[in-house]
């Protein structure tokens, strides 16, 4: 596994204002962090981000060698845009990573680890 690769937390809470406000002001202090921290509001946001399906999207690249979106869509029974959408989704919130390969993409997992703390 990549050694850039972080554990991933997400907190889900209306109370993060303070500790964002903090990152924001000293924005080093996110590399000094072990882990990658998503805040959510509430559990609809946390579902719109970690579906069953991308769940079974980020278990299965991360058991298997995967060449392309395509034959990731294949393997999984699904449609390649489908697929692709949902790797978009998990690599813009940072738990996917995509890496070209010739003509292909390759997803690739970028969170070791996610934990989910509920905060209120």
């Amino acid at each position: 596994m990549d050694k850039k690769v972080k554990d991933f937390e997400i907190r889900i809470g209306r109370d993060f204002g303070k500790k964002i406000g903090y990152l924001i002001d000293h924005p080093k202090e996110l590399d000094k962090e072990p882990r990658r921290v998503l805040y959510v509001d509430d559990l609809e946001m946390l579902a719109a981000i970690i579906s069953n399906k991308k769940l079974q999207l980020i278990k299965f690249i991360g058991n298997n060698k995967i060449s392309s979106v395509s034959e990731l869509a294949k393997k999984l029974n699904r449609k390649q845009e489908a697929v692709s959408r949902d790797i978009s989704k998990l690599e813009s919130v940072g738990l996917l990573k995509k890496e070209r390969k010739g003509k292909n993409i390759v997803p690739k997992i970028a969170a070791k680890s996610i934990t989910i703390s509920l905060t209120g």
